[in-house]
């Protein structure tokens, strides 16, 4: 979604600098909103990467711990096992909404293109294949759960 963003506003401003493109209030409100999202995507993939990035540096001074307890040269420090832990807690919560973002983009994904395969049906003028729309929900739902266990993993 970000590089379609990306690419509409690219089409955009080529558009306007070629004199083709009028600004309405509805463009101008859709690039706002693609905008909008590549933010929150770039927000959402930042706070991941932190907590990438916090869970190597504790998991360094994890081991740094176990070879100086092996050495006879550690205390152990329970505020410091206790902040370690908390991190790793954040990580998962972290983790789990961008997990659940994911599959909240995938299940929409698929509810449009059920949607879309309605509205072709509807526009051949035959009747809405119920079987096919079930067919396509069963599919959406199915890699729903699939995208819920890879989550989980």
């Amino acid at each position: 979604a970000l590089q379609r963003g990306r690419m509409a506003r690219r089409a955009a401003q080529q558009k306007k600098a070629a004199g083709q493109h009028q600004a309405g209030s509805d463009d101008v409100a859709e690039l706002q909103a693609e905008a909008d999202l590549a933010s929150a995507e770039a927000e959402a993939a930042a706070i991941r990467v932190q907590a990438l990035q916090r869970g190597r540096i504790a998991r360094r001074a994890a081991e740094q711990r176990k070879a100086q307890q092996a050495a006879g040269q550690l205390v152990v420090d329970d505020d410091a096992i206790a902040a370690a832990q908390a991190d790793a807690e954040l990580a998962d919560a972290e983790a789990e909404a961008a997990a659940i973002r994911v599959q909240a983009l995938q299940r929409g994904r698929m509810a449009r293109r059920a949607a879309q395969q309605r509205k072709e049906q509807q526009a051949a003028g035959g009747p809405v294949d119920d079987a096919a729309v079930a067919a396509a929900e069963a599919d959406a739902e199915l890699a729903t759960a699939e995208a819920e266990a890879a989550a989980i993993r």
